[in-house]
């Protein structure tokens, strides 16, 4: 819990969350983003997805094609259930 404090104790300051602990459990937390909160958030999405397109931008479209098919494997992998971790491992 101290962690989760740590973590989330200058964003709170900051104004962009709010925590709400549970009545009956002090340890669970619901948290929720300000408007504030909301705003940074798009605002790193669009600077995330400007510098994606830049580094993309010295790849071919098949290339850039060819990256997303191989990317997407480990991420198939990772969603599967474990029975089907060590199949996919192997093939």
């Amino acid at each position: 819990m101290g962690r989760c404090r740590a973590r989330l104790g200058p964003i709170e300051e900051a104004g962009l969350i709010t925590r709400i602990h549970g009545t009956g459990d002090r340890r669970r937390v619901r948290v929720r983003l300000t408007d504030a909160g909301h705003a940074a958030f798009e605002a790193h999405a669009v600077t995330e997805d400007e510098g994606e397109r830049a580094l993309l931008a010295a790849l071919t479209e098949q290339e850039r094609r060819t990256l997303s098919d191989l990317l997407r494997k480990p991420v198939v992998v990772a969603e599967a259930p474990a029975r089907d971790r060590s199949r996919s491992a192997t093939s």
